[in-house]
Parts: C-alpha cells; structure tokens; sequence
C-alpha cells in the first residue's frame, strides 16, 4: 500500500470515529433532553454507586435536602451506598425494584414520600449500570408556553391558558388573576381545543403531558 493509500484510509477511520463520536454526543444529549421532560427524576449509577448520569430532576434531587445524596461522585441513599441499598430491596418482575421511601426533612412539617424504582441493563451484566427512577408528588410539572406556541400555533394568550390548566388553575381563577371575564377565558380555551384537536379539557392535559413541552 502507498503512503498515500496509507494516508486516506487513517483519514477515513479518524472521519468514522468523529462520526461515531459525534453520532454518540446527539444521542446523549437527546436521551438528557428526554429524560428531563419526564416527571421524575433520573439516576445512573455504576456497580459500585459511581454516579454515570443525572437529568434535570436527578441534580435537583442530589442538591435537595433529599434521602439521595452524592459524595466523592459516589451516590448515597439514606446514608448508604446506593449499591448496598439496591441490594436490600426484593427483586420484582423483569429484574427491576421497586420500594417507597418516607423522608422528613428539617424545614418542612409533613415528610416526603418518595417512589423509587431501580432497574439494570436487559442484558444484567454485573459490569451493567443502574437506573434509578425517583418520583414524588412535590414535583411540579409545568407547560413551556414558547413550545406550546410553536408545536400547535397558538397565540401568547392561548399558549398561557394552556399552561396554567395543565398545572391545576380553574377557569375562574384565571379570569379572576388576568382581572377578565370567565367568558374571555373560555374562548381562549375553546380556540386552544380546536387548535389541538382535541374535545376536552381532560384530553387537552393528556395530549400537554404527552409532548416535548413537559418540564
């Protein structure tokens, strides 16, 4: 083979690795994009608890005066290695753990519940990482109004109403907080239904919590 041969084919693995590389990053950084849309928090741990991987509800969790807590970028769970504690909880169905964690944190007067569930790889290496799902019921889930009004066209008013019915605001008190009348607000509403195809509040909610715009 000539040098120049030689030359091309290096130049053709190095394109194929920065491909690959660059293939790897969109993957991770649609898989975080994702991952942050859900409404629970996420954890990747190795085998021995280093901490892998944590979306936008993971960090919060770790920075929380919360059961999780991360030292040394090892991951800790009521004070015990993450690893250790997994091991404690009964194995369900398809290799996944499930348990409910009750926390009292100092400055709030009702203790926390926290719904864990823990999962490995399919394949279940011992090398495999661990996925923690966290979820608890003080996490808000909202609407992005930008995204509502790119997705389905709505105006700034429209895409707000949207929002605020997806977190728990009634009709009336939107209009009695946009100091308007229930009928302004309920023709906002109706333009949102027939803009997002959908018939009723209730499936307006399910389609909102369905799409990219959930935080």
């Amino acid at each position: 083979m000539s040098n120049k041969e030689v030359a091309n084919s290096h130049s053709a693995k190095l394109e194929g690795s920065q491909d690959r590389r660059k293939d790897s990053n969109i993957g991770c950084a649609a898989l975080r994009f994702l991952s942050d849309q859900l409404g629970y928090a996420v954890l990747v741990t190795s085998p021995d608890s280093r901490l892998l991987h944590a979306n936008g509800h993971g960090t919060k969790l770790l920075s929380d005066e919360s059961p999780f807590d991360v030292a040394r970028g090892c991951v800790t769970v009521q004070g015990v290695m993450c690893s250790q504690w997994t091991a404690r909880i009964p194995l369900a169905a398809q290799g996944t753990r499930y348990t409910v964690i009750k926390h009292q944190p100092p400055r709030i007067p009702e203790p926390i519940t926290y719904r864990v569930a823990v999962t490995q790889a399919a394949l279940k290496r011992s090398g495999d990482p661990i996925v923690f799902c966290v979820y608890n019921g003080h996490q808000q889930r909202h609407i992005d109004p930008v995204i509502l009004r790119a997705l389905y066209d709505l105006t700034p008013a429209e895409a707000a109403t949207a929002a605020a019915l997806f977190s728990g605001s009634s009709l009336a008190e939107l209009a009695r907080q946009r100091s308007t009348s229930i009928h302004t607000v309920r023709t906002q509403l109706k333009r949102v239904l027939q803009k997002c195809h959908v018939r009723s509040q209730l499936q307006l909610c399910l389609l909102l919590a369905s799409g990219p715009g959930v935080f």
